[in-house]
């Protein structure tokens, strides 16, 4: 187990200690027989389908130059649904719904959605406690917007994501939990512009949530 937690870790922090960059402004009980939802794998094992719903603070590290100047580690608003199924052996598929958003001085808005598939694994331990890892890749949109006269600028690209998790189960169908997420998309750069300090032109964010576990 050790080694799968610090497998989740080394993948969290990988995405968010590349080089600084810069963005744009850019066996079945009778419990589990009264459940049937809970089916059993080749191995005898029960499977788990859950949900997990999450708020929290979310920073984005790389630097972002807005109208007033260049941003550090701007903090702003970040929310995910998740959708995973387990497999017995604790291996499973997930799907993962990310949003961010950030304003900045001078009526910038910045909105950041991204859906995509992810292989996760997760293990029960303690009796009331699970924790998990996830890796996944998906497409990310990007949308900056003012309330002046810029007309905002948008667009499509493909993004990574990890995350590792802790919950604690408060019955057989419900926990809470604490989720940090790591994040990161490439962008296009604007028309004109020259990137020549960094090698890389995109955001790059972690989030910390919290929030409800629904096991189905």
């Amino acid at each position: 187990m050790r080694k799968s937690i610090v497998f989740g870790l080394v993948i969290l922090i990988s995405l968010l200690t590349a080089p600084v960059c810069q963005a744009a402004p850019t066996v079945i009980t009778e419990q589990e027989e009264s459940n049937p939802s809970q089916l059993t794998d080749s191995v005898g094992k029960k499977t788990q389908d859950i949900i997990r719903l999450n708020v929290g603070p979310g920073w984005i590290v790389s630097e972002i130059e807005a109208w007033e100047g260049v941003y550090k580690r701007k903090m702003g608003f970040s929310a995910s649904a998740d959708y995973q199924h387990f497999w017995g052996i604790g291996l499973g598929l997930g799907v993962n719904y990310l949003f961010h958003n950030s304003s900045f001085d001078g009526g910038l808005d910045m909105n950041i959605h991204y859906l995509g598939p992810s292989l996760v694994y997760g293990m029960d331990f303690g009796g009331k406690w699970r924790w998990d890892v996830s890796t996944g890749i998906g497409i990310a949109y990007y949308n900056e917007s003012s309330s002046g006269s810029y007309k905002g600028e948008s667009q499509f690209r493909f993004a990574s994501t990890a995350q590792i998790g802790l919950e604690g189960k408060l019955s057989d169908r419900v926990g809470i939990g604490i989720q940090v997420n790591g994040f990161i998309v490439s962008l296009k750069e604007p028309e004109g512009y020259k990137n020549d300090k960094y090698d890389f032109y995109g955001i790059k964010r972690y989030d910390v949530l919290v929030g409800i576990r629904i096991h189905l």
